[in-house]
């Protein structure tokens, strides 16, 4: 429950708030949210903070965390990826609320767009913070439960020029997703693939090769689990099957009522991890 609600004069004054202990309130939704994990008493607004602009420089698009996902949608130097990930949000009149910062400070399992934003290489700038933090790499300011609620988000940087492939499975278009999945292909044949998974969080998977062998890098909620390796299939059923299940073996997979049991939940993160691939190939000209 809000017992207090302060707006901050500018964003120097909301820092200096959020040190006291404020928690930031940005478009609201996630605190309004039946079972929210957010449980604070005491906001500050950051409505008065001029984070909500969205600028290209230098090879890359500058958005700022205030900015909902409509802004995104109606502007017309964001990336047609990022707004297909914007529309998982089918509700308009959230959209016209739900900030970027917001989502990506929830940090949530069924994120709209942590996934989607991981494999742009999206970097986070915080207000009073000179280091840029990559968003699959974020876990020193992840607070207990997910939120970054001791830091104010400043900007979400992404580069101007990158485009990834990604889908979500939901019962229905307004439902909580079982899984959100995004995939980056680089010329250089390395691929990346981001999840966020409903009861185990959120994923991010780097894939390098030599002539030989794979190399898969892989974060869990923002923390490194270390390289696995794998000898190099000849077959690309196999190569990504590999790449898939090695993924979901590392997640904590429970069964439940409303998405069904862990081994139906493992096969469709590997379908999912198989079809972002396959389509990001296709995109790219090859052969999936």
């Amino acid at each position: 429950m809000i017992k207090e609600l302060v707006v901050a004069k500018n964003l120097d004054d909301a820092v200096r708030l959020v040190e006291k202990g404020y928690t930031p309130y940005a478009g609201g939704t996630e605190i309004s949210r039946l079972n929210s994990f957010v449980h604070d008493t005491e906001y500050v607004s950051l409505q008065n903070c001029r984070l909500n602009t969205i600028r290209e420089e230098g090879g890359c698009i500058f958005i700022g965390a205030m900015c909902t996902f409509t802004d995104l949608i109606k502007s017309p130097i964001i990336p047609q990826c990022l707004k297909e990930a914007l529309l998982y949000n089918s509700s308009l009149q959230k959209r016209n609320m739900a900030t970027i910062g917001g989502n990506i400070a929830s940090y949530r399992d069924d994120s709209y767009l942590i996934a989607v934003l991981s494999t742009m290489h999206a970097t986070l700038s915080f207000a009073g913070k000179k280091e840029l933090v990559g968003l699959h790499d974020a876990s020193m300011f992840k607070n207990e439960g997910g939120f970054f609620k001791k830091l104010i988000i400043k900007e979400i940087i992404i580069p101007s020029d990158i485009d990834v492939v990604s889908s979500r499975i939901a019962n229905t278009a307004a439902s909580h997703a079982l899984v959100t999945t995004s995939c980056f292909l680089d010329d250089d044949g390395c691929i990346e693939v981001a999840l966020s998974v409903k009861g185990c969080g959120n994923v991010f998977i780097s894939v390098e090769s030599d002539d030989d062998e794979r190399y898969v890098s892989l974060w869990i909620n923002g923390s490194y689990h270390g390289e696995h390796g794998y000898i190099k299939p000849d077959s690309l059923d196999e190569d990504i099957k590999n790449i898939a299940e090695m993924a979901a073996s590392h997640l904590m997979i429970k069964s439940d009522d409303l998405y069904g049991s862990k081994e139906y939940k493992r096969y469709i993160i590997c379908e999912e991890i198989d079809r972002v691939i396959r389509e990001n190939i296709k995109k790219a000209g090859g052969a999936a």
